[in-house]
């Protein structure tokens, strides 16, 4: 078995290294600082989550949290950091000091350049996310006068491998699974 790095096994775990998670906690501080500077106002700091998934970098969860995908953080760390971070700075700010505003408004947008930031809503990071409707599984029918196949999603191989019986919607003959091709 491939030993992993230090910074793999943080990833697995879904925790930032305690070096990147200072990175974090340093960017937000500067930018709660430089908003303070400009705006004159007391911006309250977030806490801080690493467990979003999927394609969502960062997601502002009212005046209070700040939730990280941390794949996305170890595989764009300084995009995270000069953009995304700021981005849901920005939210939580806004929310503080403006909590009627729309969330990629006026106010959101007047902070974001505030920071030198172009006020984006989305990023654009490349993202190794499997679609919720690939079917992952490929079953044949053992009967040797059809042998038709089919591709079964990852719940229903859950299923089959529970117990639940399957049979070929063609001749009604028990399926069996296939290897799968790398």
């Amino acid at each position: 078995m491939e030993k992993l790095t230090h910074s793999e096994l943080h990833r697995l775990v879904g925790r930032p290294t305690p070096e990147l998670q200072e990175r974090v906690e340093t960017t937000i501080t500067e930018v709660i600082f430089n908003l303070q500077d400009k705006l004159g106002k007391s911006i309250t700091p977030p806490a801080i989550e690493y467990d979003l998934k999927g394609r969502t970098a960062g997601w502002a969860i009212g005046g209070h949290t700040i939730r990280l995908n941390i794949d996305l953080l170890y595989t764009n760390t300084e995009q995270m950091l000069n953009q995304t971070v700021p981005h849901e700075v920005c939210h939580i700010a806004q929310h503080q000091l403006y909590p009627h505003s729309k969330s990629h408004g006026r106010e959101w947008q007047h902070l974001m350049r505030l920071l030198g930031l172009t006020p984006n809503r989305c990023h654009q990071y490349e993202v190794q996310t499997q679609r919720k409707h690939d079917r992952p599984h490929t079953y044949k029918c053992t009967n040797p006068h059809c042998g038709y196949s089919y591709k079964i999603t990852r719940g229903m191989h859950a299923k089959i491998k529970m117990g639940s019986k399957r049979v070929c919607g063609k001749c009604r003959g028990p399926l069996v699974e296939l290897p799968e091709v790398q």
